[in-house]
């Protein structure tokens, strides 16, 4: 699945990935996200791919995904995409958002994506998800 974390001093959003990520899972969290979003605001965000190790996004996924306006709009999402297959689809999707102006950063590593956010020591606290209103 995925869970959130939350450093409230740095305002800084981390979502992580678990085991295994399909477009469900992915939409799944899209929702989790804009509810998130919808309680404290938009802010930066790091999306750590570091933990998948079965990958169901294809290139496909991506070119719907990037037609539609990310919930962060604005606002920096740094991915961190250690594996190969995952770097190269991130890397597509940071392509073709990069139409629109507003393209994620990808990295290979938490500690580039924390460098990038300009947190040194972050301190994310889980977030509980949130029930659908």
């Amino acid at each position: 699945m995925f869970t959130l974390a939350f450093d409230r001093a740095a305002r800084l959003l981390l979502v992580r990935f678990g085991a295994a990520l399909d477009p469900d899972i992915h939409r799944a969290m899209m929702v989790e996200l804009g509810r998130f979003v919808a309680r404290h605001g938009a802010m930066d965000a790091i999306i750590d791919f570091g933990a998948v190790e079965k990958y169901e996004l294809d290139a496909a996924y991506f070119w719907t995904r990037a037609a539609q306006r990310p919930v962060l709009h604005g606002k920096r999402r740094i991915l961190v995409a250690p594996t190969d297959l995952v770097y190269g689809t991130s890397r597509l999707y940071q392509a073709l958002q990069s139409q629109s102006g507003d393209a994620p950063i990808v990295v290979r590593t938490m500690a580039e994506a924390l460098e990038i956010a300009g947190v040194a020591a972050p301190d994310f606290e889980p977030v509980p998800p949130s029930r659908p209103a």
